[in-house]
């Protein structure tokens, strides 16, 4: 599966929303439990949390290199310019 759509469909598995901060550095907006969380998606728990909705969702196993290849694509999509991705951080939780 090409690397966007394996992006766009984690994306839609783990509910999240990516964003960058003005320095650049791409973050994760999501629900989990009844809460949102906001988790640089270069942390071990975001790619462990993507493994396991992808799982969830498909009942296969995502490789390393495919969690690599997105967390790629979402941290130069600021670079690329795709709409409605970039926005503010707010430091206020919902």
């Amino acid at each position: 599966m090409p690397v966007l759509a394996t992006a766009n469909m984690l994306s839609d598995i783990a509910q999240c929303k990516v964003f960058h901060t003005a320095a650049g550095t791409a973050f994760a907006d999501f629900v989990i439990a009844g809460h949102r969380e906001t988790w640089p998606i270069r942390s071990i728990w975001f790619r462990a949390l993507l493994k396991r909705c992808h799982y969830r969702a498909t009942g296969a196993t995502a490789s390393a290199a495919e969690i690599r290849s997105v967390l790629d694509c979402w941290r130069h999509e600021r670079a690329i310019g795709r709409p409605g991705v970039d926005r503010p951080r707010s430091d206020s939780r919902a």
